[in-house]
């Protein structure tokens, strides 16, 4: 992804801020230093306000999502410190969170979020001044020597001040330069998470879930039609039957890992499982057998009812046709499952994710 050229601003400098990145603080720098420069239309910006806004641009995929930034990287570590400190939620509304960082009399919460004020500010500059230290940047900037994209004004409170001629350009592809921006994270991101699925997906919060309707059809058909066999569905982790008037749709593993609603991974539960395993990991050896079962009951009858029912494609993530899928005995099944979730457990895992308990509500 390249940037618009311009005849007279040096944009190769502006192209090359992400070419030497160790760690995601230019990246969020620049969204964030973009954010406000649109919203307030005031070229002079504390510092500070950048900062805070760094945390809230990249608290939800830290929080939510749990995707790491790199072992060097601090802000990882400082936003889950923060979080701690401020008792705010994983999924806070960002500009919720601006406000309240930006008012927090916490000295530790303000330590945490100005570590990055000591290079970030500095280090961005780097493509205009190369080899040069942070004083050097400084007065370097003063003037805007070589058309730099803003200066450093240190006297307090500190802030940075965009070169003028940069206005027009960075008002004109804003959405482009964002786009740039997050293209860079992306590609950063998903070399620090080789193993996670969609990372680009998880950069941003959504502003609404799609919602399950579709899929929630699917296994209502199923249970209609199990109710009127006379037989009985049970949920995979209460044991208690489940009727089409009362579940809830269910990520067997959780959508802040998986990022998607894939039939695959949905399954129909108990209503007050949704609430109390919220975005735990299930134990695979205590669940798998109920939950292949009861998805190889529901592929079966909704390809027998309806073979090209799109929803039925989700399957194909399990190897072979629709058609084979419905015919493998429940053994092979399973183990068609066990293949598919055993390494995507193993790396939620390791990203932090916690094992689900259901001992609390084995009596419901």
């Amino acid at each position: 992804m390249q940037l618009p050229n311009h005849r007279k601003l040096p944009v190769n400098h502006l192209a090359a801020v992400f070419n030497k990145t160790t760690a995601a603080y230019k990246f969020y720098w620049f969204i964030s230093l973009l954010e406000l420069l649109v919203e307030r239309g005031n070229t002079r910006i504390p510092i500070r306000d950048i900062l805070i806004r760094m945390i809230c641009n990249s608290w939800y995929p830290v929080n939510y999502f749990k995707v790491s930034f790199g072992f060097f990287d601090m802000l990882g570590k400082n936003i889950k410190e923060i979080m701690l400190l401020t008792d705010a939620s994983r999924d806070i509304p960002k500009m919720e969170l601006f406000e309240l960082l930006l008012n927090s009399n916490n000295k530790k919460v303000n330590s945490l979020i100005n570590h990055f004020d000591r290079q970030v500010p500095y280090r961005f500059l780097s493509p205009w001044f190369p080899k040069r230290n942070n004083h050097e940047i400084v007065q370097l900037s003063h003037d805007f020597t070589h058309d730099c994209l803003y200066r450093i004004i240190e006297s307090r409170p500190k802030a940075i001040e965009v070169n003028k001629n940069w206005i027009n350009y960075l008002l004109r592809n804003y959405r482009i330069i964002i786009d740039f921006c997050y293209w860079n994270l992306a590609l950063y991101l998903q070399d620090k998470n080789p193993n996670v699925p969609d990372i680009p997906n998880k950069l941003i919060k959504p502003m609404a879930r799609s919602p399950l309707t579709r899929q929630r059809k699917f296994w209502n058909d199923f249970l209609n039609e199990c109710r009127v066999q006379s037989g009985q569905v049970i949920c995979i982790y209460t044991g208690l039957p489940l009727s089409p008037e009362s579940f809830s749709v269910e990520h067997f593993i959780p959508y802040s890992f998986v990022s998607h609603d894939l039939m695959w991974n949905l399954v129909p539960v108990d209503p007050v499982i949704n609430v109390v395993k919220s975005n735990k990991l299930p134990l695979l050896t205590n669940h798998i057998d109920r939950f292949s079962r009861l998805q190889q009951m529901g592929l079966q009858f909704t390809y027998q009812k309806n073979p090209n029912n799109k929803l039925l494609e989700d399957y194909l993530h399990l190897g072979d046709s629709i058609s084979d899928l419905v015919l493998l005995p429940p053994a092979d099944f399973r183990q068609r499952y066990h293949k598919l979730l055993s390494p995507l457990v193993q790396i939620a895992e390791n990203m932090g994710f916690e094992y689900w308990n259901n001992k609390s509500t084995n009596s419901l």
